[in-house]
C-alpha cells in the first residue's frame, strides 16, 4: 500500500500547486480588497458548471470517483486536456490498476472464486491445444482458435475464433471452412487476428477476412516450421536457415527474406517488431555433422522502413541451443564448446553487449516461459524450475504435464498428472487450493490470467471458466 499512498499524496501536492493561494477569512476587507472582492462578482456571474475544472477545485477522492465512470477511450481523450489533467488520470489509473491487483491477489491467496460453464456451439471438437500458440496480450481478454464440425453429411469444419472476456461475454467467429481439417496443424493467435498452417499454405485472418499470403511454404524435410506475429508483422521460419517476414496490413514479403535451407543453423524470437537471429553454422562442414563453435546474434528492427533492418550483431563462443526474448530480456542458451555444458546467458534487449546474468547448466531441459523477473525451465519431463534472474534462485515443482501458469509474483496454476489443477505459492512452496473441475479433471487448460483460469472439458464440450474478479 506504500506505493499507492505515494500516488495519493503526490497528486494532492500537485494539485495544491495549481490552486492560486488562499484567503485569510479573520482579516477585514480593505478598500483594494473591496474592489478585487467586487471584481471576482462579476467573473463569478458568468462562472457555470460547463467551464469549471473540477480537477483542478474537487477534492481528489471525489475526482477519482468521478474519472471512474470513464472508459478507457474517454480517459485517452481527457488526458489530453492539459497537464493537470493528464498527471491526475495517469495516477488514477496507477492507483485502480493497484487497488484492483491487490484484491485479485487475496481472492488467489485465499481461494475465493466462482465456477461458470460456458458450451461451444459447435458439435464436434476436433483439435487440441498443442497446435496452438497465443500470443499475450495486455486487454484480459481470452481469444481461442478450435477447429470443430460444422456439417455431418457434407463432411464440413470449421477453425473457429473464441473470444471471453473478463465479464464472460463468450463471441464465436467462424474464421474458415474446410473439408480437410487435418491440414490445418499450427495457429497463431494474436488477439482477433489468426496466422495458421493450412497443408504447405500459410494463412492470415485480420479480424474480417482470411487470404492466403504464403502458397509454397518449405519443404518439411528441412525441420519443423514456426509462426509468430505482432501487431505487424508475420514471420516463419526453420531450424535450418529458412526466414520469411511479411507485412500483415500488404502481406508483402520484407527485403529480410532467407532461404538458404541446410547451409546453417538458426533459432529466431519474435516480439513487437524486434526480431532476433542466432545462427551457427559452418558452410565448409555442416553437411558433415560439424557445426561451428561460433554462433552469431543479430537484433532486426522491422519497425524501421529502411532496407537494412539490422540494428546490432555480435558473435558468441559456443553452439546456439535455445534463444527466446521479451521486452527487456534477450535468453541465450549456449552450448559450451569445451565442457559442452549448457550456459544460460541472459542479455538487456536496449543494451545488447551487457550480460546481466549467466548461469550453468549441467542436464538436459527446456526454456518453457520468460518473465520479468524470471525464467522457467522443463527438467526431463518431470519438474518445472523457476530461476529467479537476480539471486540465482531455484525453485522446483515437481510436474509430469506440461502446462504450468506463473501470475503475480509467486502464484502458479500446475496441471496435475491426475488432470487437476493446482494453484500454489510456488516461492514458499505451499499448496493454496485446489480447482474442483468436472468429473475431478479438465481436459487441459486453455489459458489463465489473473482474472481467470479456463480449462476445457472433452466431454461436455464446454469452457469450465474459474473466476477470481
Amino acid at each position: 500500500m506504500g506505493n499507492l499512498l505515494q500516488i495519493f499524496d503526490s497528486d494532492r501536492s500537485t494539485r495544491n500547486d495549481s490552486r492560486q493561494g488562499n484567503v485569510d477569512l479573520t482579516k477585514s476587507p480593505s478598500s483594494r480588497d473591496q474592489v478585487q472582492h467586487d471584481a471576482a462578482l462579476e467573473v463569478t456571474e458568468a462562472f457555470n458548471l460547463e467551464s469549471m475544472d473540477f480537477v483542478a477545485i474537487f477534492p481528489l477522492e471525489l475526482t477519482y470517483l468521478i474519472l471512474s465512470y470513464l472508459s478507457s477511450d474517454d480517459l485517452k481523450y481527457c488526458d489530453r486536456v492539459s497537464q493537470l489533467w493528464s498527471r491526475t488520470i495517469h495516477n488514477f489509473i496507477q492507483s485502480r490498476d493497484l487497488i484492483e491487483r491487490v484484491r485479485l491477489k487475496h481472492n488467489w491467496q485465499q481461494g475465493k472464486y466462482s465456477v461458470h460453464w460456458l458450451h461451444i456451439p459447435m458439435q464436434k471438437l476436433l483439435v487440441s491445444c498443442w497446435r496452438t500458440t497465443l500470443i499475450p496480450s495486455n486487454d484480459n481478454v481470452f481469444y481461442y482458435p478450435l477447429v470443430g464440425r460444422l456439417d455431418y453429411e457434407q463432411n464440413l469444419c470449421g477453425l473457429y475464433l473464441f473470444r471471453l472476456d473478463a465479464a464472460l461475454r463468450m463471441a464465436t467467429k467462424l474464421v474458415f471452412m474446410t473439408s480437410t481439417p487435418y491440414l490445418i496443424w499450427k495457429v497463431c493467435v494474436l488477439r482477433d487476428c489468426l496466422v495458421w498452417i493450412y497443408g504447405n499454405q500459410l494463412m492470415y485472418y485480420d479480424g474480417e477476412t482470411h487470404r492466403t499470403i504464403e502458397h509454397e511454404l518449405h519443404d518439411n524435410s528441412d525441420g519443423d516450421l514456426f509462426i509468430r506475429m505482432d501487431s505487424h508483422h508475420i514471420v516463419a521460419w526453420t531450424e535450418w536457415g529458412y526466414l520469411k517476414v511479411w507485412c500483415k496490413r500488404t502481406t508483402d514479403l520484407l527485403e529480410l527474406e532467407r532461404n538458404e535451407a541446410g547451409l546453417y543453423y538458426h533459432l529466431c524470437s519474435f516480439h513487437d517488431g524486434c526480431l532476433v537471429i542466432f545462427t551457427c553454422g559452418d558452410l565448409d562442414n555442416i553437411h558433415y555433422g560439424k557445426i561451428s563453435n561460433i554462433s552469431k546474434l543479430e537484433i532486426h528492427n522491422l519497425r524501421n522502413d529502411k532496407p537494412d533492418r539490422l540494428q546490432y550483431r555480435i558473435y558468441v563462443d559456443g553452439k546456439a541451443d535455445y534463444l527466446a526474448s521479451n521486452e527487456r530480456y534477450i535468453i541465450l542458451i549456449i552450448i559450451c564448446p569445451i565442457t559442452s555444458y549448457r550456459l544460460i546467458q541472459v542479455r538487456d534487449i536496449e543494451n545488447r553487449a551487457v550480460i546481466k546474468y549467466t548461469y550453468p547448466y549441467f542436464i538436459r531441459f527446456e526454456l518453457y516461459n520468460i518473465c520479468d523477473d524470471y525464467i522457467i525451465l522443463r527438467e526431463d519431463c518431470s519438474e518445472f524450475v523457476i530461476l529467479t534472474l537476480a539471486t540465482g534462485e531455484q525453485t522446483r515443482i515437481v510436474s509430469t504435464s506440461t502446462i504450468l501458469k506463473t501470475l503475480f509474483e509467486n502464484i502458479a496454476v500446475n496441471l496435475k498428472a491426475d488432470k487437476t489443477l493446482q494453484v500454489l505459492d510456488w516461492r514458499d512452496q505451499i499448496e493454496l487450493h485446489r480447482l474442483p473441475s468436472p468429473k475431478g479433471k479438465a481436459d487441459w487448460v486453455v489459458d489463465a490470467n489473473e482474472y481467470m483460469v479456463v480449462t476445457y472439458d472433452k466431454d461436455a464440450n464446454t469452457f469450465v471458466v474459474f473466476k477470481y474478479g
